[in-house]
């Protein structure tokens, strides 16, 4: 479909954009909830897993190279049953978008723009993620790769400005520390965002040089970007309030007097937000596209990116309210994304395996 070229710091780029496009606004506050004084510990451990599937999906790659993850089910499983679990990550992928989009939806109806319908919300960025997707594999990388450093230099000066409501009372009397169980009811940070990176395989035929450094060091990075963050809301809000804020780093950079020249400095954070959003979305509506094209043959990018918001748009409203997006996460987002990101690469490695023992076998004899 597209013969694009990524460099390695592209791709690191745009694995730390993904990971956190959405999470690091979102997750803190029920991270917080529900591991209170060690809720930064979380994304580590949960970097820690996302590195080690990612090893599978490497690996995998690297048994057949030049092919995206679309194309390793139909060489590895055959047509028929390869154009099955092939058909399943364009679903995920287009899923993916729609939480994406769904999530921003949200956070707009409820605090922004409160009269305005959210199918005219979710249009809207569709559109602009639309028009990106038309653009090309290289324009999401280069628009990444100029925006990505820049909001994190100024997230992270605003972020600074906050350490001024700093206390170290917010981490104690600390709770018994019991990892088993802090994982267990936090299992859900493993499938959103980090088992969701699986989407970036899609991307691996574009990266030539260096792309096992460039990966793996981006989940890493972002890890640790959303730990500090996460400890840093520990630090300034403290665990009992946090965990009962859906969006802490909004409500913090709302509620702090900066100085007396700034002010309503929240702005920043959502603009910086709506950005990392619009990249993450921008990627998983390239991943569904490519998919298709490569799945059917087509050729032209323009007509099918637009029909996929006709698809998109729907299924980002099949929650009712976020509540009810809130549950589906915290009891089902795990399991669903470690049948993507672990199973299926599982699935393929092993019939990989034995296609490779019974083709040496045919030719011995």
């Amino acid at each position: 479909m597209e013969n694009a070229q990524f460099t390695a710091w592209q791709m690191f780029l745009l694995t730390i954009s993904f990971v956190l496009g959405t999470s690091f606004f979102i997750r803190p506050g029920g991270l917080i909830s529900a591991a209170k004084e060690y809720a930064w510990i979380i994304p580590i451990a949960g970097g820690i897993y996302g590195v080690l599937i990612a090893t599978l999906w490497l690996y995998l790659s690297k048994r057949h190279p030049g092919l995206s993850i679309v194309q390793i089910c139909i060489e590895v499983l055959g047509r028929k049953v390869g154009l099955f679990f092939a058909s399943l990550y364009i679903l995920l992928f287009i899923q993916l978008a729609a939480w994406v989009v769904r999530n921003l939806g949200d956070f707009i109806k409820m605090n922004l723009l409160m009269r305005t319908p959210i199918e005219i919300v979710h249009l809207m960025f569709l559109l602009v993620s639309a028009y990106v997707v038309i653009k090309g594999a290289e324009s999401i990388a280069m628009q990444n790769e100029f925006l990505t450093p820049i909001l994190i230099i100024a997230f992270w000066i605003v972020f600074f400005l906050m350490l001024k409501g700093w206390d170290w009372a917010n981490f104690g009397p600390a709770q018994v520390f019991q990892p088993i169980t802090l994982i267990r009811n936090t299992k859900e940070m493993l499938g959103f965002p980090f088992s969701e990176a699986v989407c970036l395989v899609m991307f691996f035929p574009f990266v030539k040089k260096k792309l096992v450094s460039s990966f793996l060091l981006g989940i890493g990075a972002a890890a640790i970007i959303l730990s500090l963050i996460v400890f840093c809301v520990l630090g300034i809000v403290g665990s009992y309030r946090s965990s009962h804020l859906m969006y802490p780093l909004f409500t913090l950079a709302q509620e702090l007097p900066f100085s007396f020249f700034l002010d309503h400095m929240e702005v920043v954070i959502v603009f910086i937000w709506f950005l990392a959003i619009s990249i993450k979305l921008s990627i998983a509506m390239y991943c569904s596209v490519l998919g298709i094209s490569q799945l059917f043959g087509l050729k032209n990018r323009t007509f099918t990116s637009l029909s996929l918001i006709g698809i998109i748009l729907p299924v980002s409203l099949l929650f009712d309210n976020v509540i009810e997006n809130m549950n589906w996460d915290h009891h089902y987002s795990f399991a669903f994304d470690s049948i993507f990101a672990v199973v299926i690469p599982v699935l393929l490695i092993v019939v990989s395996w034995i296609r490779k023992d019974q083709f040496k076998r045919l030719h011995t004899v």
